[in-house]
């Protein structure tokens, strides 16, 4: 008999360096709000981070298009709670059964597991400048916002995102480039340097 719970005992935690959001809060300067149902989710464009209990960004992400960030969230949600449904149909008799829980994609996986806080913002225009450098991208839509908090994390914590994403380009005159700039001169703003 295969039981899940056993896999536990071949699974540590890593202490990987993450992004706080309370600092995500504080660079970004959007309206975050905390979203525990789809009906609290907007259907504008915006960003969302996925927040563990210790208040560290697990994954961040965008939603655009004609339902927003309801219609990319509510997927989510949707996929964390079929997710949590196969496991508690687990049938531990059929080994192969397990497979397919486990081989879920990570971003399921820790939300139907850890069951973390879903914080939104609408994309709005930066509610602050950077006077020095008038002619820096700055973020103001939901894609600009999230690569925004892609590359504050990435000076933050030495990585753009502690579960996958992160995979926007950052050559040299590309959106993710200007933006790790911007998120370079804004951290510095913010830290008073």
């Amino acid at each position: 008999m295969f039981d899940l719970t056993t896999l536990s005992t071949l699974r540590g935690i890593a202490a990987v360096p993450a992004i706080r959001f309370d600092a995500v809060v504080e660079l970004t300067g959007l309206d975050w709000r905390e979203a525990t149902e789809t009906g609290e989710i907007p259907k504008t464009p915006g960003v969302y981070a996925w927040v563990d209990h210790a208040g560290l960004v697990i994954y961040h992400g965008s939603g655009m298009g004609s339902h927003g960030l309801r219609g990319r969230l509510g997927r989510e949600m949707g996929w964390g709670e079929n997710q949590r449904r196969r496991i508690r149909e687990y049938d531990s008799t059929d080994p192969d059964d397990g497979a397919w829980i486990l081989g879920e994609s990570p971003v399921i996986r820790m939300i139907a597991e850890q069951r973390p806080q879903l914080w939104v913002a609408q994309a709005a225009p930066a509610s602050w400048t950077i006077p020095d450098h008038p002619g820096l991208a700055m973020p103001a839509t939901a894609v600009g916002w999230e690569i925004f908090i892609y590359a504050c994390s990435l000076y933050v914590a030495g990585r753009r995102s502690l579960l996958g994403g992160g995979a926007w380009e950052a050559k040299k005159g590309s959106l993710g480039a200007d933006m790790e700039w911007t998120a370079w001169y804004r951290l510095r703003q913010v830290m008073g340097m």
